[in-house]
């Protein structure tokens, strides 16, 4: 599926090239959250050595690798490490399209989820975003929220079951080998063998410092408490906007075995 995949984006850039087109094009690819490692839903997948796995709200879960390829680009051949949530791709595009005739910049960051990144894209100036709202889910009691390099988590899924770090399946990984890739999440050193876990999101909050432990090894919580309190009053805040999902109950006149084998709409 991937080589399938490769050989499809490559058509569609040659066709853009032999048309000229490539000139003025911006070709994103990106994920929509961490992976299924470790046979997670009968999948396989590689976030190490973030924690967690996808539907969780650990790094390895809400942490995705992307890379941007544009002419366009003022600041190339470089690792991107600016705050960005996913949200942020709309208004993005729309700015670097410069489509100011048919909606202002202003309309773009007030109108529209999401916050205009094309800067820190394109010249590598700072992050518009400070912050990211990563999940309030009433039904399941988890609860994240990153703000700067501050991150908090409350509850979490499955009962803790994919709260680890898995290393690539059929390798040997180490903390030191880990470290010497050029775009490699670079983390605090790991707990030692045996130490008492001390990130117990089920019991009460963790707190962790994701510029220096991406990995969220080191849980600040009873360190940090000013901070703590800030985040839990910034959640706080959030959870005041929150209305009702809108998910709908299984349908079984949506499976893909009733048309043609594709996921196509079927209301």
């Amino acid at each position: 599926m991937v080589a399938g995949l490769d050989e499809s984006v490559g058509r569609v850039y040659r066709s853009l090239k032999d048309r000229g087109m490539d000139k003025n094009s911006v070709i994103v690819f990106t994920t929509d959250n961490g992976g299924p490692a470790a046979s997670f839903d009968y999948n396989y997948a590689n976030n190490w050595p973030l924690r967690g796995v996808k539907d969780t709200l650990w790094e390895g879960g809400v942490r995705g690798s992307a890379f941007i390829w544009s002419p366009l680009l003022k600041n190339t051949g470089r690792v991107s490490t600016q705050l960005m949530h996913i949200s942020d791709w709309l208004p993005t595009i729309l700015s670097a399209a410069e489509l100011n005739d048919v909606i202002t910049r202003a309309d773009i960051n007030n109108l529209i989820d999401g916050i205009d990144q094309w800067s820190a894209l394109s010249e590598n100036t700072p992050s518009a975003r400070t912050e990211v709202l990563l999940n309030i889910d009433h039904d399941r009691n988890v609860y994240a929220l990153r703000v700067k390099n501050y991150k908090i988590i409350l509850g979490t899924t499955y009962n803790g079951d994919w709260d680890n770090w898995y290393p690539p399946e059929g390798t040997n990984v180490t903390y030191a080998s880990m470290k010497q890739a050029p775009a490699a999440v670079k983390c605090a050193p790991p707990l030692n063998p045996g130490t008492p876990q001390s990130c117990m999101p089920l019991k009460g909050p963790c707190l962790f410092d994701l510029a220096n432990d991406p990995c969220e090894y080191h849980n600040l919580a009873d360190q940090q408490p000013e901070v703590l309190q800030r985040m839990l009053d910034r959640l706080t805040i959030y959870n005041t906007t929150v209305v009702p999902p809108r998910n709908q109950p299984p349908d079984p006149a949506g499976k893909p075995e009733r048309h043609g084998y594709v996921w196509a709409p079927w209301k």
